[in-house]
């Protein structure tokens, strides 16, 4: 049987809703195997950028996720 864990760390503590800059999130994905245990765990890491990344979400994205 397969097990797929989800761990999701956020490394931004305050955007500023009065900036007129924008916040872009890169995801980061970490993939590992157990073939002992035979299972995955994928990991996700939501990081603030200074630098547009290639793939990136605009802060608004995240509304509904962050409580």
């Amino acid at each position: 049987m397969w097990k797929l864990g989800w761990e999701i760390e956020i490394n931004f503590v305050n955007i500023s809703f009065l900036s007129h800059s924008l916040v872009f999130i890169s995801i980061l994905t970490r993939h590992h195997t157990n073939l002992e245990k035979n299972h995955y765990i994928i990991s996700y890491t939501l990081a603030k950028q200074h630098k547009k990344p290639p793939t990136s979400l605009h802060k608004s994205d995240l509304d509904g996720f962050i409580d």
